[in-house]
């Protein structure tokens, strides 16, 4: 499983860093990330008041 924020994996802490710093955060997930890793993501990302975009494998 990967799970991604910027240009390359993530973990909690990193992810905060990413969107106390730019506001704005990209989640990259591929197709054998969790549900909810991907959902635990997002919400430590808007809970640091970022705005959040998925970015899922084109098939």
């Amino acid at each position: 499983m990967t799970l991604k924020a910027g240009n390359g994996p993530a973990s909690d802490a990193e992810l905060k860093q990413h969107a106390r710093r730019d506001k704005l955060v990209v989640l990259q997930a591929d197709g054998t990330a969790p549900f909810g890793d991907v959902v635990h993501a997002v919400d430590v990302c808007r809970a640091e008041g970022a705005t959040v975009f998925l970015a899922t494998p084109a098939k």
